[in-house]
């Protein structure tokens, strides 16, 4: 469901393009539709409905995946293949020394001076250290739990039944309680916490809950060479040598017990799906164990307005088709990561494992022109309008707004012409602004790839335009002799489509189609985008793009942003270098990433090198005015 949710605004945002585009055509219709409909007649391709793709044949999962295992797996791996039979969502937990390192500055800077993080976490500390008879003034937390026995190196695991815990939790706000999420029956927590030494670990883990387990009866149990201890009406756990596991469902642990000899087998984390850091955190979700939560899924889209419930109704349909579509248990995948630059949030799908993936999803196209951009762009979203967006825009999402939503929006009869509209295009749009240079404006490009420019070169002729000086290579540059604050050119170039308000700009991407090159916008940025994936959707957002431009011309203008929208505005420009989200194809995964690039961590790195180079000054000018010892 949310790897659909994510495509269903960039579909909304292509349909008003295309919804705009179509009014232009309509303003011609009373004087010009003879003439358009013998276009078209005479355009190669017959305007019809997108047909569906033919059936493609898949390889079995069998007989691509290895499951063989990386020299550096992941840290969180060795708990993860405790995953009992009966959860539905596993989490790794990145190494607590990972968590101290990375996490808390992170934190901090988000909490400003109000909040001292590291103060807590030695309070948190110190706590620990007192209860277990440790010294006082004791107060670094990796140590201390190091000498519990703790492994702070390893990755912990969070098991969880979360379809059975929301269907409670839920049930519980319909009836005004407070939910409970781990007190439904079927729901469940376990969590399998890395350890140095089994029985030091257990000793002191007990030792520090003491107060809370005693005078509870405790039984004991063997199940696959283990010893699970249960406290009556509380939790059970079991040891390893190397893992401390414990769980509120006893026939849940039971089959985590079972893991220590036969580990879960999944992708992740192998040399099929071998994970982008080695300490970063991940959520493995088996979809099609979550089938229940499609139910309630479906109430709440009926308490909606018509439209939403209209256009999500067809995503939950996508969803379930996913769900019993799915050929085998391989998870999604969701990982997070936190380097001194950057945090970045992915998810991963195999269209091997589900199917349906490739046909919700068509094609992934390489995103030229986005990489034609000028090198100062600051914003741009690329789509990639192939055969399988434009039959759900067609087949799906249109037919299913309602009528009366329509006749409000005055776009009933322009919706007439999206099925020719989509003969027309096929494969790459791109919408971006670059900042004000060379402009006293943003430079706007809007570029649309046609997959029948025949066509398109027929009915251009049909908007109000004039030449623009003399053909720049062959190609003729028009202007539209419309009313705008500035003016607008266009051509058709290398069987795109260019809308823009720069002439200067408009040969720079005339020279770059010819050349076949890129204009080295992707390379320039840091870290540099892949201009070789195969993508569905891009976007990419300077916060420069306020400050330098919408800011200025706002004020320009006498006009005044809300208030809300500044100190959001001021706040990501101050902390953000860049939001980057791409949705594309890696192999059998279909993946996306959101990805923030931090200024202050940016900053930090070139401080940090400035202040050693100093020291580094400091030091030796002490030592050549030292005097030489006799």
């Amino acid at each position: 469901m949310a790897k659909s949710n994510k495509r269903l605004v960039p579909m909304l945002i292509v349909l008003l393009v295309l919804a705009v585009a179509g009014g232009a055509f309509y303003a011609y219709e009373r004087v010009e539709k003879a003439k358009m409909d013998a276009m078209f007649e005479a355009s190669k391709k017959p305007v019809s409905t997108i047909a569906d793709p033919p059936p493609v044949e898949r390889s079995k999962p069998s007989a691509i995946r290895s499951y063989e295992a990386l020299a550096e797996p992941p840290l969180t791996l060795a708990a993860l293949q405790f995953l009992p039979a009966q959860a539905d969502v596993a989490l790794g937990i990145p190494p607590l020394a990972t968590l101290l390192d990375k996490g808390v500055p992170l934190a901090q800077d988000l909490a400003g001076p109000r909040l001292n993080i590291q103060a807590e976490i030695n309070s948190i500390a110190q706590g620990i250290a007192l209860e277990m008879g440790m010294p006082e003034e004791e107060n670094d937390l990796a140590e201390i739990l190091t000498t519990l026995g703790i492994d702070v190196h390893s990755g912990a695991a969070v098991f969880l039944t979360a379809a059975k815990s929301l269907e409670g939790a839920l049930a519980d706000l319909e009836a005004n309680k407070k939910p409970r999420f781990f007190e439904t029956p079927g729901s469940s927590l376990t969590i399998a916490l890395p350890v140095l030494d089994g029985t030091q670990a257990e000793e002191n883990i007990l030792k520090f809950l003491g107060n809370l387990l005693a005078n509870i009866e405790v039984t004991e149990e063997e199940v696959a060479g283990l010893t699970l201890r249960q406290y009556e009406d509380h939790a059970a756990y079991f040891v390893t040598p190397k893992m401390f596991v414990i769980s509120t469902d006893l026939e849940i642990l039971k089959t985590a017990a079972e893991r220590a000899a036969d580990p879960a087998v999944f992708q992740y984390g192998t040399v099929d799906c071998p994970p982008d850091y080695q300490d970063e955190g991940v959520a493995l979700v088996f979809m099609n164990r979550m089938e229940s939560l499609m139910n309630l899924l479906d109430k709440e889209i009926e308490e909606l307005d018509p439209l939403s419930r209209s256009l999500l109704s067809i995503q939950a349909d996508h969803s379930q088709a996913m769900f019993e579509d799915s050929i085998d248990e391989e998870p999604a995948i969701l990982s997070w990561n936190l380097t001194d630059a950057a945090f970045e949030l992915k998810t991963k799908i195999s269209a091997l494992a589900y199917p349906v993936m490739e046909l919700v999803q068509g094609d992934g196209v390489v995103m030229k022109w986005a990489q034609r951009r000028p090198e100062n762009t600051q914003a741009f979203l690329s789509l990639n309008l192939n055969d399988a967006l434009k039959r759900q825009l067609t087949q799906d999402y249109v037919p299913a707004i309602p009528e009366e939503t329509l006749k409000k929006s005055k776009a009933s009869k322009a919706m007439n012409y999206l099925p020719n509209i989509m003969q027309l295009l096929g494969g790459e749009i791109t919408l971006g602004l670059t900042g004000l240079d060379p402009l006293d404006v943003p430079s706007l490009f809007l570029i649309l790839a046609l997959e029948n420019p025949n066509a398109a070169q027929m009915f251009l002729p049909l908007a109000p335009q004039q030449d623009s000086g003399e053909p720049y290579k062959d190609i003729q540059i028009k202007q539209l002799t419309v009313p705008t604050p500035f003016p607008l050119y266009f051509a058709l170039v290398d069987s795109a489509l260019i809308l823009t308000n720069s002439d200067e700009g408009l040969q720079g991407l005339i020279d770059l189609a010819t050349e076949n090159a890129s204009s080295g916008f992707f390379e320039s940025l840091d870290p540099p985008l892949n201009g070789e994936q195969l993508t569905y959707q891009s976007f990419y957002f300077d916060p420069r793009l306020y400050t330098e431009a919408i800011d200025p011309i706002a004020s320009l203008f006498g006009m005044t942003l809300p208030e809300t929208v500044v100190d959001i505005a001021s706040t990501v420009s101050e902390h953000l270098e860049s939001l980057r989200i791409n949705i594309f194809k890696d192999g059998e995964w279909s993946t996306s990433s959101i990805c923030l690039t931090r200024k202050a961590a940016l900053e930090e790195v070139a401080s940090d090198a400035e202040t050693a180079e100093e020291a580094t000054e400091e030091v030796e000018e002490e030592t050549e005015e030292q005097p030489e010892e006799e």
